[in-house]
C-alpha cells in the first residue's frame, strides 16, 4: 500500500513556485487532475459551497454520447453537430475515449473569467498540456486518495471498474511522488476518505494566496 502525504516542506516548495508565476484570478483556469474516483466532482461541489469571494464557474464538456439519467455537467450533441463546432474551432482540445467524443469548450472557459468567476474543470493529467492557451493560465491541482489502498477500495465500490480503470489509475498513481516537482502539477492534494471539507480548504486557502498577492 502506498499512503499520499502533503509535508509541509513540500507544500512550501510548490507554493514558491507558484507565487513565481505572479499569476492573477482574472487569468486563472483551475484544474483538478487525478483518476476516476480521487473525489473531484466532490470538491467542486465543496469548493463552490464554501467559496466566499470567489466564484466557481464548471466547464461543461461537450460530448457525441446522450446524457445519463440527471447528468447535467455534460453537453450531448450529434456528431454532425460536434464536427461542425470542432471544424469552427469552438474547442480548445478533442478527445476520444471509450468510443466517445469529448470536446473542451474555449468559451466555457473565457466567459467566466470575463464576468468574474473562475472556471473549473476535472481533467486527465496525461493530456492536460493540450489545453495551454495564451487567454488564460492553467493552475494545475492533482488530487490523490489517501492511499492507494483506499482509492482501489472506492474503485471497486463504486463499480468504476471497467475497461481497465484500476489498473491504469494505479499504474498513475504509482508513477508520481508528492514533494518531487512534475511539468504538469502545480499544486499536491490529498483527499482522503472523510477529508473532502479539508482538502477543499486547502485548494481555496492556495487561491485565497494568489488573490492576495
Amino acid at each position: 500500500m502506498s499512503e499520499f502525504i502533503v509535508t509541509a516542506e513540500s507544500r512550501e516548495a510548490e507554493m514558491c513556485r507558484l507565487m513565481d508565476r505572479h499569476l492573477t484570478m482574472d487569468r486563472v483556469f483551475v484544474l483538478l487532475l487525478g483518476p476516476s474516483a480521487t473525489g473531484k466532482s466532490t470538491l467542486i461541489r465543496e469548493m463552490n459551497a464554501r467559496s466566499g469571494d470567489i466564484s466557481f464557474e464548471y466547464v461543461k464538456p461537450t460530448m457525441t454520447r446522450p446524457n445519463r439519467p440527471g447528468e447535467v455537467d455534460k453537453v450531448s450533441v450529434s456528431d454532425q453537430e460536434f464536427d461542425e463546432l470542432e471544424q469552427s474551432g469552438k474547442f480548445v482540445v478533442v478527445n476520444e475515449l471509450y468510443g466517445v467524443r469529448y470536446g473542451t469548450p474555449l468559451e466555457g472557459i473565457l466567459t467566466p473569467l470575463a464576468q468574474g468567476s473562475t472556471p473549473i474543470l476535472d481533467y486527465p493529467i496525461d493530456t492536460v498540456d493540450q489545453l495551454e492557451r495564451s487567454e488564460y493560465d492553467m493552475l494545475r491541482f492533482y488530487v490523490y486518495p489517501g492511499s492507494t489502498e483506499e482509492w482501489a477500495s472506492r474503485v471497486e465500490s463504486s463499480g468504476r471498474n471497467t475497461d481497465g480503470r484500476l489498473e491504469r489509475g494505479l499504474k498513475e498513481l504509482g508513477s508520481l511522488a508528492i514533494g518531487i516537482e512534475h511539468p504538469a502539477i502545480d499544486v499536491s492534494i490529498v483527499n482522503a476518505d472523510g477529508q473532502a471539507n479539508a482538502a477543499a480548504s486547502e485548494i481555496l486557502s492556495v487561491l485565497s494566496r494568489i488573490q492576495q498577492s
